[in-house]
């Protein structure tokens, strides 16, 4: 007997000498660089687990797989390394024929910068390329970075001025109103506990809304816009003329509504662009005109005017005695 490779026999009777031989068995370790805790998938399943972890007794010449997952926390996957583990892939083939020690490596993952909005006005546009509003309607704009837990910083600018600014991830709120008409750039910027960061843009544009307005005539001839200077006798005619404005990328009124102290005013022709109306109440007449153009943009415009009742005839008459 003995454990050595080579052995001295003598031959003094019978000997059976057997040569015992067994198959060499190694251990993997696993380990994670950057995180801890990451949990790894192998296969077979026995080889799975969550790091830093080991598996012994594995037969000389065993092919295994183990599969790092692509974030683990605020990390991304960097790389494998250690003897025979060595890629940059998430997943690598282990050839067991000896012990082997296999590092997954992540690196810190910056923050990615987003925003996101929400309207509900006609017209308006939420979506990708650049966003539309009107002056005055309510446009929210939210902070969508992710991941959002990681998030210690975020900075707010439009047009280069800073409009917020606070420690996690705060939303824009609402885009300011009213706003003058042209195109601005909205930028967010967000840090994380590391220090990383990551800013996103977004263009949008203030379009001109619909501006309602209408002039007045007692002739037909001179118009203008301020109707309550205009003499208008009981009974008379006065004549309408819509001069709205529509809003920006509309072509045409999908509406209008003309009304006369508070009644809209029934007309022969849908949406007349000008109409006349005889005043028959003396005193103030209050005329509305509602507009509402082909993409949704609405609005209403009113003036007074004033209606005077004749004065009474006169004519001299001599005393009497």
């Amino acid at each position: 007997s003995s454990t050595s490779r080579t052995i001295t026999v003598s031959m003094t009777a019978n000997r059976t000498c057997t040569a015992n031989y067994v198959i060499p068995t190694y251990s993997l370790t696993v380990n994670s660089s950057g995180v801890s805790n990451v949990s790894i998938t192998g296969s077979p399943t026995t080889y799975s687990g969550t790091t830093n972890y080991s598996r012994t007794g594995i037969a000389n010449g065993t092919s295994l797989t183990l599969t790092a997952p692509l974030t683990s926390g605020n990390t991304n996957f960097s790389s494998w390394s250690g003897t025979g583990c060595s890629s940059t892939s998430r997943t690598i083939t282990v050839s067991m024929t000896a012990n082997r020690t296999c590092t997954v490596n992540y690196v810190a993952q910056a923050p990615l910068a987003a925003m996101s909005c929400q309207t509900s006005c006609s017209g308006c546009r939420c979506s990708s390329g650049i966003w539309e509003t009107y002056p005055s309607e309510l446009f929210s704009v939210f902070n969508s970075s992710t991941p959002a837990s990681s998030i210690t910083k975020s900075i707010w600018k439009i047009n280069n001025a800073t409009q917020r600014e606070c420690n996690d991830n705060c939303n824009l709120l609402n885009f300011p109103t009213p706003s003058p008409i042209g195109n601005y750039n909205i930028e967010l910027t967000v840090e994380n506990e590391l220090g990383l960061s990551d800013t996103a843009t977004q263009a949008i544009e203030v379009k001109r809304d619909i501006e309602v307005d209408f002039e007045c005539s007692v002739d037909q001839v001179n118009w203008q816009t301020d109707c309550h200077n205009l003499v208008i006798p009981l009974d008379g005619t006065i004549y309408l003329n819509d001069i709205s404005i529509l809003s920006q990328g509309a072509v045409s009124v999908n509406s209008r509504t003309w009304s006369l102290n508070g009644e809209n005013i029934s007309l022969s022709v849908p949406h007349p662009k000008d109409i006349s109306i005889v005043l028959t109440q003396g005193g103030i007449n209050t005329i509305k005109l509602f507009v509402r153009d082909n993409i949704g943009r609405q609005g209403e415009e009113t003036k007074e005017v004033n209606v005077r009742r004749p004065l009474p005839q006169w004519k001299e008459v001599p005393p009497t005695y």
